[in-house]
């Protein structure tokens, strides 16, 4: 028994172990590391780097002096980055159109009332030639206006950025963009 014991503290035997242990963790790190770039070689392979990559928004407001703009621009800046497709120096802009259809004023029995329902309309133009439209889509708005606010400002409040609709007007967009683009690069022999 005190052989065995004095065999486990032996400088070769602990030597031993340790470069055992060091050799199973770059083993291992190397296996992690290859495993991680053959999932990312797929995914590559599945998703279009035209699409996701290259295309990125700003926003601008057709209209930076409207009451609501503040609201209106810090909403659709939420938006990209929701989506992960804002830059500052983009080709492409989203230029948010807010159009107040209906208020109605009702008298409560403490304080008077007005909803306002209206539509919020976007516009994925290029930067270069802003009357070049890529895609379009309206969403239906509809709130309450405050005593201080006016209706523009209370239906931007309502714009909610988490809705599915905006991450699909981004996805049609860019596969709009990607295939007129490949379609130029195919005249033009690229």
């Amino acid at each position: 028994m005190r052989i065995e014991a004095d065999i486990l503290f032996q400088p070769d035997y602990c030597f031993k172990r340790s470069v055992m242990k060091v050799f199973r963790f770059l083993l291992l790190a190397v296996l992690t590391f290859w495993c991680t770039l053959g999932m990312a070689g797929e995914v590559g392979e599945t998703t279009d780097p035209k699409t996701d990559a290259d295309i990125c928004f700003q926003v601008a407001l057709a209209d930076p002096d409207a009451p609501e703009a503040g609201v209106l621009m810090q909403k659709m800046r939420s938006v990209l980055g929701r989506v992960g497709c804002g830059c500052e120096d983009a080709r492409y802009l989203i230029v948010p159109i807010l159009e107040v259809k209906e208020v109605r004023k009702t008298s409560g029995m403490t304080r008077n009332v007005a909803a306002a329902r209206g539509a919020l309309t976007l516009e994925m133009v290029s930067a270069r030639n802003p009357e070049q439209i890529w895609h379009t889509m309206t969403i239906s708005l509809k709130g309450l206006v405050k005593d201080d606010m006016s209706p523009e400002e209370s239906l931007a409040n309502e714009i909610n950025v988490s809705d599915s609709s905006f991450v699909r007007f981004i996805r049609v967009g860019k596969k709009k963009i990607a295939e007129a683009t490949e379609k130029e690069n195919k005249e033009m022999g690229l």
